[in-house]
């Protein structure tokens, strides 16, 4: 009992004297929470105390009451943990991240962002990588590979308040980078930065910064000039700004450790060490506001020996008011200085001595300033130096230097290499770290591998029994970029274990939802067990979207795709923030929605071998299942029925109709639409998209004709000329003579004959859609009559021509017509014209009968040469294409959907080509000329003029329409017909440019002659003789407009283009065209 009294006492006095050396020694410790509930207190020193005297080799040694990994639990043990008693901030166990087992971290850097997470960028022996943490050290992103052999240094990371981080590293011999949004996603894939080479060497430092709007800046050194260099990297990631060499006024030498700080209002803040001569940092701030700018300025003289070696690293910060604090050392001193430089360059702080025992060669301290604007060191002590290793220290100080909670031990054994302090708004520090040449910490983080130490607890994050498993989306990708509605997605994704234990066999879950979190398909994997730091990926895993949405969500843009680890919650973890990680992925939307059209055909013209016209007046219809839509103003050649008419997986048809005022009313079209079975994105159409409208402008004729049983009833004009008989009563109709029920609205000329009564002819107007009636009576006649047209042997008529019947004459007209009446008796018909060999022809006519001469043909006396050309253009030709037209994606688009855009924008805007054209006719020309080679001589030139539409724009593309492809032709006509003036024709040496004949007047007309609809022009030369044939040609000379009315206009449209001149080639027998822009004859 006695015994057992005394070791009590003992006890207790041990305890009472750990406590009052915590309060007594000058280095207190920040470790000794050994049963974990974030406080150094009396219970932490019991458990201690009970284990003194225990060594390393007992079979149940507590290793994690072995604060200063000595192998025992002893009173120092106890006395480091009564130096933490009471301790406002306790730091726990040290955290392996890398998931090598060891020598694998040499360098890093780290930043916190707004978000309170810990990023990091850091290398080992081949590659580099991005890592980042919550705020109790739990992984969120493992190990995410950034580039392979990259293995010089240097490297730097930037965050931001949003939660992005930005890295730069150097791979062989140039800058390169990468950035990480909040949710983890490469928005800038690693790719080089600059084209420059830069340095190499840890010396030489990396300084990394980001500004409020998402420029990000590095500060380096530049190869072979070995001058500092800055560039500002757009949000981007395109190189927007650098500046080379001396800043404001420093050697330009060879400089090193480059640190860079951006202040609340975007100010840079830079420091770097020069080395040759006597060695100094400088200063330099950059303003990007009303600030001061502050050329470089010298903070101290370091005197260092001309190597470098992390010791010799300052540190860089900014407060909330924008005062920059510098730390730094000089060589052969244990004092650590801080600078302090106002934002309008007053110094506040110069060559203050912040910490006075500072005890390492070799390795880097850090600072920090938190928002309260207390500063927080992280440093090496030779206090209680055994066998040449130092401790690593923590302590924080007031903005003005003096200590507020004094340097204290947080790592024993070995120390921190190239520490990252960082400070979040809970007033929480963590520190990154390479673990130098043993084992940091416990549990031990293993030689050169990257550790984590800091305040934040929870106790779940440090219960070494949990593993902890998670899901990253840096190391996620699928395809396709935009799924569609049952295709498959291919996904590739790592499920990593972080925790301080094995893992038990598990599942990773993969699930596509909907936005309100709807499981549309699903699949699972199973996940090994995996031992800490090991990952396990999955390649290629299958994910079928189901054929078809569900109801309503046709229109979907956006799925989401969902990944959870461990679903049962069946494993104890460190975290389950890791477990789920949701990812928006971007689905084709179903077509909902579709538009049908109209083509509405006048096939009036069709009546004489012409082409159907589009009708660009009227109102239409269309109705079908419930949708229902009057009174659709037809004003283009295709007209929109509706954008909006519903697309379901049922057929509906669709009804539309026409009608307009002047046109017959058409039979009403049938359309049905519907989604296709197999493949939903395709629309089916039934029998297609557009419906097409046959309408007509038809007139008719019928008639009696008193004794006319049998009369030969001829109805001639607008191009038509319909020959028919009366039946045995003298009627004639549609019903007859089907042809007469098609006739054009205009003008014509009706013809009756009968054998024994005289002809009656009779000019009638046949109206739009009108019925007209015309009745007659015969009476007897003895005399007979001959009508008939005269052409050439190409067809073309001959007017003029003197045409004689028994001594009864007459002429041609312009178009070679002619009618006689002559005697019955006549038997002979003579037809004569200057060019043209003589023509006499017997006849047998009987009396009132019509006897027609078509085609009569004359030969050219002397024969001729003809050569002719026909064609169709348009005066003026403008091509277009939208490429250079297309647009940027929306400011506020995300990286994905950039990449997304740039790789689908042809399905989302494709490039189209439009053709304008002006002043469109056809024509037919012919030249002809007579005699051998050495006689040559010219006779004629006829060409026929058809104007055409004076303005088209033809747009041909395959277009997305609401989501479903359709073919869709638009050529949009103006209505609107060119007009043709044609001024005179010249015989010309286009050697000499002597003008040889010109003749004004056309044998069909007048000088001058105005083209609406159609014209033939002959321009005769009547055999003139031609000395240089090889050098002459004939030219003709016309003007293109528009017809206004009936009325000639020359628009603005045509520019230069309505002059114009066809070139008959004698020689070659060529015909061109050309534009007149020198000499012009204007009627």
């Amino acid at each position: 009992m006695r015994n057992s009294k005394r070791f009590g006492l003992a006890l207790i006095s041990l305890i009472a004297l750990a406590i009052a050396l915590g309060w007594q020694l000058p280095a207190k410790a920040w470790l000794g929470d050994i049963d974990l509930n974030n406080l150094v207190n009396q219970a932490d020193l019991n458990a201690i105390a009970q284990r003194l005297g225990s060594k390393e080799l007992d079979p149940d040694y507590p290793k994690a009451l072995d604060l200063n990994l000595d192998g025992k639990i002893n009173v120092a043990d106890l006395a480091i943990a009564g130096r933490s008693y009471g301790a406002p901030r306790i730091f726990h166990y040290t955290r392996q991240i890398s998931n090598c087992p060891k020598d694998c971290a040499y360098e890093q850097d780290s930043c916190l962002d707004g978000l309170g997470r810990i990023n990091i960028i850091w290398r080992s022996s081949e590659n580099v990588y991005f890592s980042r943490l919550d705020r109790f050290g739990n992984t969120l992103i493992d190990d995410v590979t950034l580039s392979s052999n990259a293995s010089a240094a240097p490297l730097g990371i930037a965050c931001d308040s949003n939660g992005t981080a930005h890295l730069f590293w150097k791979k062989g011999a140039y800058l390169y980078q990468a950035r990480f949004d909040r949710w983890g996603y490469p928005v800038i894939p690693p790719q080089k930065a600059y084209s420059e080479e830069i340095e190499s060497g840890g010396g030489q430092g990396l300084g990394a910064g980001l500004d409020s709007h998402g420029n990000a800046f590095a500060f380096f050194m530049r190869y072979w000039t070995h001058t500092p260099t800055l560039l500002r990297i757009s949000p981007e990631g395109e190189l927007a700004q650098f500046s080379v060499g001396s800043l404001n006024g420093a050697s330009n030498t060879t400089s090193l450790f480059h640190r860079l700080a951006v202040d609340a209002k975007d100010n840079l803040h830079l420091m770097w060490y020069e080395l040759e001569g006597t060695e100094r940092f400088y200063y330099a701030r950059y303003a990007a506001d009303d600030s001061v700018s502050l050329n470089a300025y010298l903070v101290g003289y370091t005197n260092y020996d001309g190597f470098w070696n992390a010791a010799k690293e300052g540190a860089l910060e900014v407060d909330g008011q924008g005062n920059a604090y510098l730390m730094w050392r000089k060589h052969g001193t244990t004092k650590l200085f801080l600078e302090k430089i106002a934002p309008d360059g007053t110094t506040l702080l110069d060559d203050y001595e912040l910490f006075t025992q500072w005890g390492n060669d070799t390795v880097t301290s850090d600072l920090d300033i938190d928002d309260q604007g207390k500063l927080h060191l992280v440093t090496v002590t030779n206090w209680g130096k055994t066998s040449g290793v130092s401790r690593s220290a923590y302590g924080t100080f007031r903005s003005t230097g003096e200590p507020l909670d004094p340097l204290r031990w947080i790592l024993y054994k070995a120390v921190m290499n190239r520490p990252r302090v960082m400070v979040d708004n809970q007033q929480d520090v963590h520190i990154t770290f390479a673990s130098s040449t043993s084992p940091s910490g416990y549990p031990p983080c293993p030689i050169n591998s990257l550790c984590y130490l800091g305040s934040a607890f929870e106790a779940t994050a440090y219960d070494l029994s949990r593993s902890d498993l998670g899901v990253d989306a840096a190391h996620l990708t699928y395809q396709p970029l935009i799924a569609r509605w049952g295709s498959t997605l291919a996904i590739t994704t790592t499920v990593f274990n972080e925790g301080w234990a094995n893992s038990t066999p598990s599942t990773l879950w993969i699930g596509l939802e909907s936005e309100a979190g709807q499981t549309l398909t699903e699949t699972s994997q199973p996940v090994n067990a995996l031992a800490p730091h090991a990952q396990q990926n999955f390649s290629y895993i299958q994910l079928s979207l189901p054929a078809l949405p569900p109801e309503g969500m046709e229109e979907m843009e956006y799925l989401r795709l969902h990944f959870w680890v461990d679903p049962q919650n069946a494993l104890a973890e460190t975290s389950e923030d890791n477990n789920q990680l949701w990812v928006p992925i971007l689905v084709q939307k179903l077509p909902t929605k579709t538009g049908l059209f109209l083509i509405v055909e006048d096939e009036t013209n069709t009546a004489r071998g012409g082409v159907s016209e589009r009708v660009n007046v009227g109102k239409a219809s269309i109705q079908g299942g419930s949708y229902l839509k009057t009174d659709i103003q037809v004003q283009d050649d295709i007209t929109v029925l509706g954008k909006d008419i519903p697309v379901t997986n049922d057929l509906v048809n669709y009804t539309i109709a026409w009608q307009a005022t002047g046109y017959a009313i058409p039979t009403p079209a049938v359309l049905g639409v519907r989604r296709n079975g197999s493949n939903p994105y395709q629309i089916d159409y039934s029998p297609s998209n557009t419906a097409v409208l046959k309408t007509n402008r038809w007139g008719s004729l019928s008639g009696t004709i008193t004794n006319g049983g049998g009369a030969s009833v001829r109805v001639v004009g607008q191009g038509l000329n319909i020959e028919t008989f009366a039946d045995g009563s003298g009627s004639f109709s549609p019903a007859t003579e089907p042809k007469l029920g098609k006739l054009i609205p205009g003008e014509y000329q009706i013809r009756i004959s009968k054998a024994g009564y005289a002809r009656q002819i009779a000019s009638i107007t046949i109206a739009p859609l009108g019925i007209h009636t015309h009745n007659v009576s015969l009476e007897t006649t003895t005399d007979a009559y001959l009508h008939g047209n005269v052409v050439n042997e190409f067809g073309n008529p001959i007017a003029n021509a003197q045409v004689d019947a028994c001594g009864t004459t007459t002429q041609t007209d312009a178009q070679g017509i002619f009618d006689l009446t002559v005697s019955a008796s006549c038997k002979n018909l003579s037809i004569t014209r200057s060019g043209y060999a003589a023509l006499s022809q017997l006849l047998s006519l009987t009396a009132g009968l019509e006897t027609l001469l078509t085609d009569v043909e004359m030969t050219f006396d002397p024969p001729v040469t003809l050569f002719s050309q026909e064609g169709r253009v348009a005066s003026r030709v403008i091509d277009q294409s939208t490429g250079g037209l297309l647009p940027e994606p929306p400011p506020d688009a995300s990286w994905a959907e950039k990449q997304i855009y740039d790789q689908f924008k042809s399905k989302f805007w494709p490039e189209y080509r439009i053709y304008l054209a002006y002043g469109a006719y056809a024509y037919n020309a012919a030249a002809a000329y007579s005699g051998p080679s050495n006689d040559r001589r010219m006779q004629f030139i006829q060409v026929s003029f058809e104007p055409q539409t004076f303005e088209v724009h033809a747009f041909l593309p395959t277009v997305d329409f609401l989501g479903a492809p359709i073919t869709l032709p638009i050529v949009s006509d103006s209505g609107i017909r060119s007009a043709i003036l044609v001024i005179e024709a010249r015989l010309v040496n286009v050697k000499t440019g002597q003008v040889l004949q010109t003749v004004k007047t056309p044998i069909e007309g007048s000088a001058s002659e105005w083209i609406f609809s159609q014209g033939i022009l002959t321009y005769d030369f009547s055999g003139t003789a031609i000395s240089d044939w090889d050098n002459t040609e004939v030219w003709l000379y016309y003007k293109v407009g528009k017809n206004e009315s009936g009325q000639f206009s020359s628009p603005p449209q045509l520019y230069q283009h309505d002059r114009q001149i066809m070139k008959f080639d004698l020689s070659s027998g060529e015909i061109s065209l050309d534009y007149g822009l020198g000499e012009f004859p204007l009627p």
